[in-house]
């Protein structure tokens, strides 16, 4: 199952999402929809985002906190 701990990790970075979005590349809505579960990045979205927040793929996507 998919779980995401993007707004727990971006939160501990002190971002917003429109800092995250920013650097990312995309729309701070894109970031709300998958810090809400209604979209799933793809897997390089996914490393560029965990990349940005400095921390492993698995944490921020697939591990439950």
């Amino acid at each position: 199952m998919f779980k995401n701990n993007l707004k727990y990790y971006r939160k501990c970075k002190g971002m917003t999402q429109i800092q995250l979005a920013r650097k990312a590349g995309i729309t701070n809505d894109y970031i709300s929809q998958i810090e809400r579960g209604i979209k799933n990045p793809g897997l390089l979205m996914a490393k560029k985002i965990s990349s940005i927040l400095e921390q492993n793929i698995e944490e921020v996507f697939f591990i439950q906190l």
